[in-house]
Parts: structure tokens; C-alpha cells; sequence
């Protein structure tokens, strides 16, 4: 999956009272492949609403980019003396 594009058309509850995302809250996604075929994260756009027990409305309006990934050295710090 390279790209996941979302929008809420029903209000969605989540944990009984706790939350409910409401109708038009959209989401959208992203991925890219790196050289060894592993798919990460690329962008990831987030612009929510929903009410918190049914009292506070929680607007988030978010935009994640991730880039230059590149392999970790496991362990190697921790193992010279």
C-alpha cells in the first residue's frame, strides 16, 4: 500500500464515552520504498475533529514528513570495550 486517503463520513466512537471522531475528519498517508524493499513512512496528514466526553472538542491539524532514512549500527557501542 504506497498511499491510504481517508475521510470520516459517520462519526466514529471509540471506548464507549471516552472519544467520537467526528463526521469529515480526514486522513491521509503515505510510504516509501527504501533500497532493501523495507516500506516507511513518508507523510502522513492528519486534520481531526472529535469530542471528548462529550463535553471538549479536540481539533488536531497535523502534518508528519519522515526522510532520510537509513540503517542502524546494532549494538556495535556497546560492544567494544
Amino acid at each position: 500500500m504506497v498511499k491510504v486517503d481517508g475521510q470520516v463520513i459517520q462519526p466514529i466512537s471509540m471506548g464507549l464515552f471516552l472519544a467520537r471522531v467526528l463526521r469529515g475528519s480526514h486522513i491521509v498517508m503515505e510510504q516509501t520504498r527504501l533500497d532493501d524493499g523495507i516500506w516507511m513512512p513518508e507523510h502522513v496528514e492528519v486534520r481531526a475533529a472529535a469530542k471528548i466526553f462529550f463535553a471538549k472538542t479536540l481539533v488536531i491539524d497535523q502534518v508528519l514528513t519522515y526522510s532520510e532514512y537509513r540503517l542502524a549500527e546494532a549494538g556495535l557501542a556497546s560492544l567494544t570495550p
